[in-house]
């Protein structure tokens, strides 16, 4: 009896019409991707909840990305950042283009990574022949171990840009600019430990997030500010320990004649240069100036180029910003700084905007 039930429900099977054994294979896959999708928006709402927000990794495409935009960009109005982490962090983007006659910003600067390759790039690859604001510092501008730091980005920019990868490039950011789970911040080893120590996937969410843009912003409330006040100070004074002392003469020299040279030629070209010295607290500005003073190393750059420069300290409010890792703003305080950043722009002589443009609502109380 056993054997006969079997050979019947073979029978049934084999009587089965494919098409029905094709539906229902179909079915058990869309369930399958159904439930997928559900869970995954459970868990996007859950980390959005508490407090979880979408944010890009750093990838050299990005940067690429960016580059290329303003590759194409022939507005003399249009602002190109340089920088690192200060310039990315400390700038909000919106807020300088409305400052600034609502024109085109594009953010270059790259958090951890001197400048100098990226600003030579600009100067002797583009033609770009707006203005260029360099966030950088002397011990960093002198040939040296973070001279080249941001080279791999222009080697890649330059050498492997193309359509193909702008078109993946521009499409990752939609995605990931809409959903948290895509920043590496919220990997699966990541929920899953918070999970196992919390008791819930989202744990405490990342104080560092770049939007689709690559402005970045720092919640410090969601991190051990004294902590990391204390981590940066120590990183500065090890890097700071085992700066080279420029010679004066040397110091000029390449100012005069290398980085004069790079501002020159955006500046014949219709553009204009103006470097800035970004805020940071007493003890980190005193490990630079302490073995670069102002007077012969920084202020050498306003008398040897054609650049214009802006330090934090010849404005009372500018320097007055609390920088709670001693080195960077929250970014609560990055509208208000760039409304002053924006006029002292606006206070420069050269070309490109809009005449009669005005901050509004700045008590600026300093003039460099």
């Amino acid at each position: 009896m056993e054997h006969k039930a079997l050979d019947k429900i073979a029978v049934q099977d084999a009587a089965t019409p494919k098409s029905r054994k094709g539906s229902r294979y179909l079915v058990s896959v869309l369930g399958s991707l159904v439930l997928a999708a559900l869970l995954f928006c459970a868990l996007e709402f859950h980390i959005r909840s508490n407090g979880g927000i979408p944010s890009l990794d750093y990838s050299p495409e990005r940067w690429a990305l960016v580059r290329g935009e303003l590759e194409a960009d022939t507005d003399p109005n249009s602002v190109a950042l340089l920088g690192a982490s200060r310039m990315q962090s400390n700038v909000s983007l919106a807020t300088l283009s409305e400052a600034l006659g609502n024109v085109q910003v594009h953010q270059l600067a790259v958090s951890g990574a001197a400048p100098y390759s990226a600003y030579e790039d600009l100067a002797l690859n583009s033609q770009f022949k707006g203005l260029v604001v360099l966030s950088i510092v002397p011990s960093i501008m002198m040939p040296g171990p973070a001279f080249e730091e941001q080279a791999p980005n222009v080697e890649y920019y330059n050498q492997h840009w193309n359509k193909a990868r702008y078109i993946d490039t521009w499409l990752g950011n939609q995605v990931s600019s809409r959903m948290a789970l895509g920043d590496r911040y919220y990997s699966a080893i990541r929920l899953l430990r918070n999970m196992l120590k919390l008791g819930q996937f989202a744990g405490p969410p990342d104080y560092v997030t770049t939007d689709i843009n690559r402005e970045m912003a720092l919640r410090f409330e969601n991190v051990d500010v004294p902590a990391l006040r204390k981590s940066r100070i120590d990183s500065m004074a090890h890097m700071m320990g085992t700066q080279s002392h420029y010679d004066p003469a040397e110091w000029r020299k390449f100012i005069a004649e290398d980085f004069g040279r790079l501002v020159s030629s955006i500046e014949d070209r219709g553009g204009r240069v103006v470097v800035v010295y970004m805020p940071v607290s007493e003890d980190v500005l005193a490990m630079e100036t302490d073995i670069l003073p102002r007077e012969i190393y920084w202020d050498s750059i306003a008398e040897l180029t054609e650049a214009d420069t802006i330090h934090f300290l010849d404005d009372p409010v500018m320097s007055g910003f609390d920088l709670p890792d001693a080195s960077h703003l929250d970014y609560s305080d990055k509208v208000v700084f760039t409304q002053i950043l924006a006029e002292h722009l606006l206070r420069q002589d050269g070309p490109g905007f809009t005449d009669g443009v005005q901050v509004q609502n700045v008590s600026f109380q300093g003039d460099n």
